[in-house]
């Protein structure tokens, strides 16, 4: 009894090092591509979201260097 104790002590303390070592969580890559439908400055990520998924067929959009960029999930 006191060796099979041991024993699922062991393989439960190797599964436990195994999900915290090993098993990081995957993250899906972000595509972005220029907006062709924003017009002027871009200053609200929000309105440049908007266009990017009513106009363009992608998820969202941010501003950056006062230019619209489309993303989505790639």
């Amino acid at each position: 009894m006191k060796l099979s104790l041991r024993l699922v002590f062991a393989l439960l303390l190797s599964f436990i090092l195994l999900l915290a070592t090993g098993m990081d969580p995957v993250e899906a890559r972000t595509c972005e591509s220029a907006s062709g439908k924003f017009q002027g400055v871009c200053l609200n990520s929000k309105s440049c979201a908007s266009v990017c998924q009513s106009n363009e067929g992608f998820s969202g959009g941010h501003c950056n260097s006062l230019r619209c960029y489309c993303t989505k999930t790639c």
